[in-house]
């Protein structure tokens, strides 16, 4: 049995989940109904009703995204051996941290979607206690951009990607915070990018390292 086949599939999941992570988030913004996560919850219950549809469609991109997220997260840490991993130890515990909050903001939306399916008179009331009762919980919410910022920053120091790669990752890191009428989309389409570029250097290097490893077990050829 090929001993390289759990490894190649590991490496592969973990970079196919850098990309797929941007991707579901890019579908859970297109789709969200909620203009302004900050509106009031009467606001937003009436922006869930009359989208019901979406707003399931993006809650489950969310979820996914969250999973994703810790994948991702799991498979730079991985990677990174010697040079860079300080880094992406910091990267790891604001990745999991983000992975929480990621899945706070979809377990949110499974709430919103059910007072707004229900159309129960209480919903005002029981989002505006939800929102009271977490009190600084939200901080966690900006933990995800972080960690993808920091690391982009081990996958470049330990030499996976070259340093044009924290250029992306700094324009994914402003725009996630300066207002656009895109939305999400322009700081995640940049995540994507580097992620991507990420994703293609963990399969390349996986694979240089099964080709060395090839061919130092092949058994050396006698001369006479």
């Amino acid at each position: 049995m090929d001993r390289s086949l759990p490894s190649a599939t590991r490496r592969w999941a973990g970079a196919l989940s850098l990309p797929s992570f941007f991707l579901a988030m890019i579908g859970a913004s297109v789709s969200d109904p909620v203009e302004d996560e900050t509106a009031s919850p009467a606001e937003q219950l009436h922006q869930a009703a009359a989208h019901l549809g979406r707003l399931h469609t993006a809650l489950l991109f969310e979820l996914l995204g969250a999973v994703l997220f810790v994948a991702a997260t799991m498979a730079i840490v991985g990677a990174v051996r010697g040079r860079g991993s300080g880094i992406a130890n910091a990267g790891a515990v604001l990745g999991v941290v983000g992975g929480i909050g990621l899945a706070m903001i979809g377990v949110g939306h499974v709430y919103l979607h059910a007072l707004a399916a229900s159309g129960t008179s209480d919903g005002v009331a029981i989002l505006a206690a939800r929102d009271a009762a977490s009190g600084p919980l939200p901080l966690l919410f900006f933990a995800a951009p972080f960690a993808i910022a920091v690391l982009c920053g081990a996958a470049v120091r330990a030499g996976l990607v070259r340093w044009p790669l924290l250029v992306v990752a700094g324009a994914f890191l402003l725009l996630e915070y300066v207002p656009s009428p895109l939305g999400e989309v322009p700081s995640l389409v940049c995540g994507l990018v580097a992620y991507a570029w990420i994703a293609v250097a963990l399969i390349s290097a996986g694979r240089r390292a099964t080709a060395a490893a090839g061919a130092s077990e092949r058994p050396a050829v006698a001369v006479n």
